[in-house]
């Protein structure tokens, strides 16, 4: 059993990492703005982790898996966006891995992003050598943060960079998917010949949990992933997921951009078609595989949204 300090623990991906963390005879105590609840775990409420007060906080924890961070915002309204994802994703990180290592903690998990090391799309496979560069202020405020924790002496970092997660409690472009095959109207995407990776929520809690105890590397960063899909495919596999069968039309996808132009939604479109593949293998090597199959996953994201 180990004690765990665990941030994000109220989001998506943190909900079920405690779940799973607990089930396994870990002792959690969750990091929160207030005193919200957590089933399983002991809460320790701070307040916003960009001026929580660490100060004989963390004693007595053997590691502190840190999810919580200010996400990929479309339509960001913060005055100085690159200084607002800073603030909460590189200086309250970096905060708080220099107050665990002075406060005796020897493993710091951190949670980033494949935006750390690329933002968009058209690569088939990405490495933990790639040189990493993003472009966006959520991915330059992840990279900072890792570059920064690879500093910290005496401290055992673990790195993981997740690309698109699913399952139960997902939000964003996936829910999209749902709603679009629950309808049944067809869609564009037959000639769409991408990949993206994704990975599902609890193959990346087990991960994060595998990442407690693996040894310390030179290279502390790691892709993480379960299966790479095209656009086409991850349609046909949430309608599965929905007792339907997408129906999809060949539409040229030079067609697709040319019509995303016309609209202002070329972005939109780029994600749709573009790759973005990663390659986990490092990690796998390490001891770590998915154990949840996508069907599995996409099923209880299917139940949740349609009890």
């Amino acid at each position: 059993m180990s004690r765990l300090l665990v941030t994000g623990a109220t989001g998506f991906v943190g909900r079920h990492f405690v779940r799973r963390a607990v089930s396994q005879g870990h002792e959690v105590t969750a990091v929160t703005r207030s005193d919200a609840t957590v089933a399983g775990a002991r809460i320790l409420p701070v307040g916003g982790l960009e001026s929580a007060n660490w100060d004989r906080q963390l004693g007595g924890f053997d590691a502190i898996v840190h999810m919580a961070a200010r996400v990929h915002q479309m339509h960001d309204t913060a005055v100085d966006p690159l200084a607002a994802f800073r603030a909460a994703n590189t200086e309250a990180t970096l905060a708080l891995a220099r107050a665990a290592r002075a406060q005796g903690v020897r493993r710091f998990v951190f949670l980033s992003s494949v935006k750390a090391a690329v933002d968009g799309g058209g690569h088939d496979s990405i490495g933990d050598d790639v040189k990493p560069d993003p472009k966006t202020p959520y991915g330059l405020s992840k990279r900072e943060a890792e570059i920064g924790l690879a500093e910290i002496d005496g401290l055992d970092v673990v790195i993981l960079r997740s690309p698109l997660v699913y399952g139960p409690g997902a939000k964003g472009n996936i829910l999209s998917f749902y709603r679009l095959a629950k309808i049944g109207l067809p869609l564009p995407f037959a000639r769409i010949r991408n990949l993206r990776s994704l990975i599902g929520v609890t193959n990346l809690a087990d991960a994060i949990l595998h990442a407690l105890s693996i040894p310390v590397s030179a290279n502390p960063a790691y892709f993480v992933e379960d299966t790479s899909v095209s656009t086409a495919q991850l349609c046909q596999r949430v309608a599965a997921s929905l007792e339907r069968r997408a129906i999809l039309l060949p539409v040229p996808v030079g067609l697709m951009r040319l019509c995303a132009r016309v609209v202002g939604q070329s972005a939109a479109v780029e994600r749709l078609t573009e790759s973005l593949v990663v390659d986990s293998s490092r990690f796998r090597e390490t001891g770590w595989s998915p154990s949840v199959p996508m069907a599995h996953e996409l099923e209880s994201l299917a139940r949740c949204l349609y009890p």
